[in-house]
């Protein structure tokens, strides 16, 4: 296929531009949740028949709007790279070098896997998101093209790379358990369950009622206690829900996840009804984030996050590319190993483990102004507003500043930064731990900036720029803040190797 002719894509890709119309048009899991829930509302009232016909008559254009796209849709490869026409009524072109590509993903349902096709999506520097697209192509041409985008790679990759390295990690049924017990993605389903209470109104309102005040009768008919071990057992019952949710989400994304390295590049496959394939060139990440939760810290596991350029903030934990190579559970032994191979050479001090005794702590100051801000002043102003309402119970509103010093301290605790010859690690949690490292001549920029208490106090907060986001070491001396600041920037311009 390779040949320099415009092509089309498999007539199965109409099934992929359908699920992402529907996809645009729900907008959300939030969104969808009202939709369903409205739908709910519909089917129950006396207008089923038009909800119905509405319903149908949205369906027909989306598959329209798929059959249209995948029509319109053209690409053509060459020696140098990809162009792809796309649009109906408005028409793009897109060309994509094979050098600029940071990451490339390969996913293969399970009507992909049984028909020879895959769908692939490349990421390169200076965009946001996900660039390109081919949907239901054959898989041997995936393949050719992955092989394309390694090819540019190996220029700089070290000689000797094994194509046909081991796995560096493969994941079992165990690590699925403990993926899903520590997955915290069932909070954010849980927020969806408001919504649909919400569609429903008073017809979920009285059923809760009426179900509330029946299990009610018949707890206390059973006894006090007996009704206690009742309510204790629901609830065990629900966590042990939400867990089995967590533990088969983790099979369904994580299934039989292998990581390799073959010198030039990381690859990860993963998946149970669909498989997922990421490649990542090492010589193009630009940051490594590593997080650990309460339970990963008793479990001595952590995750791993290799960003890119334009992979997003890893400061705010919400990567916005589709090319982050992701790692869900990872021993530390092989954290050290997995660090010192996306570093190489240069930074072979800099730290990824969260429990490094290498960081150096921030200034205890940072206790104080989170207390200030987050504790004192909105007690006071909390107990100004509820004291007129509520009398002296108002006033409970000034124990506020307390919790707010404990999770201040124990935020400190955890700040923390390690710098050696090379790169830079941030660390920060609350509870657990996260930690973001990277090699100097990958920085953007870096900025130093200070408070008035900072300014007071001989302080300042760096914060340096990265294509994948920004990393932030806080309240640290303002003179060391400034010599880190001009000893990274003398790298970047100093540096004969290329940033992506």
């Amino acid at each position: 296929m390779i040949d320099g002719s415009w092509q089309r894509t498999s007539p199965f890709s109409v099934v992929f531009f359908f699920g992402r119309a529907i996809k645009q048009l729900a907008g959300g899991a939030m969104q969808m949740a009202a939709s369903a829930g409205a739908v709910v509302v519909a089917l129950q009232s006396d207008n089923v028949g038009w909800a119905l016909l509405a319903a149908v008559v949205v369906l027909a254009l989306l598959l329209a709007t798929a059959i249209l796209r995948y029509w319109f849709f053209r690409f053509v490869v060459d020696d140098e790279g990809l162009r792809i026409r796309q649009g109906v009524l408005k028409k793009t072109h897109l060309e994509i070098q094979f050098d600029r590509v940071q990451g490339m993903d390969v996913e293969r349902s399970l009507v992909d896997r049984w028909l020879g096709l895959a769908t692939v999506t490349f990421d390169t520097a200076g965009s946001a998101a996900r660039e390109g697209q081919l949907p239901a192509i054959p898989r041997t041409f995936a393949d050719t093209l992955r092989q394309r985008i390694e090819q540019q790679g190996r220029s700089v990759a070290p000689e000797g790379a094994d194509d046909e390295a081991p796995p560096l990690l493969k994941l079992g049924a165990g690590d699925m358990v403990r993926i899903g017990v520590t997955d915290r993605s069932v909070l954010v389903g849980l927020a969806v369950l408001p919504v649909l209470f919400q569609a429903y109104g008073r017809v979920a309102e009285e059923f809760a009622t009426r179900a509330a005040t029946a299990a009610s009768e018949e707890l206390l008919a059973l006894g006090l206690w007996f009704g206690v071990l009742v309510v204790l057992v629901l609830i065990v019952a629900a966590i042990a829900g939400l867990a089995l949710l967590t533990v088969a989400s983790a099979f369904l994304r994580f299934h039989d996840f292998e990581l390799r390295h073959d010198g030039s590049a990381f690859r990860s496959r993963a998946g149970l009804l669909t498989r997922k394939e990421v490649v990542v060139e090492r010589a193009k990440i630009q940051q490594v984030s590593v997080a650990q939760g309460v339970i990963m810290v008793l479990m001595r596991r952590c995750r791993v996050k290799m960003l890119p350029a334009t992979s997003g903030a890893a400061s705010e934990g919400v990567p916005v590319g589709g090319q982050t190579l992701n790692v869900p559970l990872v021993d530390v032994p092989r954290l050290v190993d997995l660090g010192a191979r996306v570093f190489g050479e240069e930074g072979k001090r800099l730290g990824l483990c969260p429990d490094d005794d290498a960081f150096r702590a921030i200034s205890p100051v940072y206790i104080r102004a989170r207390l200030l801000a987050v504790g004192v002043f909105p007690a006071l102003v909390g107990a100004a507003v509820l004291v007129p309402i509520f009398g002296a119970l108002g006033l409970l509103a000034l124990a506020w500043p307390v919790p707010v010093l404990l999770a201040a301290w124990q935020a400190w605790r955890r700040r923390g930064y390690l710098v050696d010859d090379d790169g830079l690690a941030s660390r920060h949690g609350l509870f657990g731990y996260a930690v973001d490292a990277f090699l100097f001549r990958k920085a953007q920029g870096a900025t130093v900036s200070r408070s008035p208490l900072q300014r007071r106090k001989g302080l300042a907060t760096l914060t340096v720029h990265l294509a994948s986001g920004d990393v932030t070491v806080p309240y640290m001396d303002f003179a060391t803040a400034c010599s880190l600041r001009d000893y990274l920037l003398f790298k970047v311009e100093s540096s004969q190797r290329p940033w992506h």
